[in-house]
């Protein structure tokens, strides 16, 4: 079952506003991610991707990985690897980052 926007109200279409977004392109994504972050209002920090292949078979010269890693107290994550399996932090994961020092 699907909705557009022409058929609910100003309220349902709000409770939208939280759910999974789905984009046919990497940069509508991005677009939409950094819209997302700049309404958390907080500050935003970069991190300089580092790609070592281990557990991935896509790399930074693939160009479907960012460079630049944007967080922001508040974002929501998944994780993309089993990271430290015997904590929970396993591929698919969903969290929110807390606080970024």
């Amino acid at each position: 079952m699907s909705h557009t926007n022409s058929f609910l109200s100003e309220d349902e279409i709000h409770s939208f506003h939280d759910s999974m977004h789905l984009f046919p392109t990497n940069a509508q994504t991005t677009v939409h991610n950094k819209k997302m972050m700049k309404s958390l209002n907080t500050p935003i920090a970069g991190s300089i991707a580092e790609d070592d292949n281990t557990y991935s078979k896509i790399s930074l010269e693939d160009e479907q990985l960012e460079r630049i890693l944007l967080l922001c107290d508040g974002e929501k994550v998944i994780l993309t690897s089993n990271l430290w399996a015997s904590v929970g932090l396993v591929n698919d994961s969903l969290g929110e980052i807390v606080t970024i020092f």
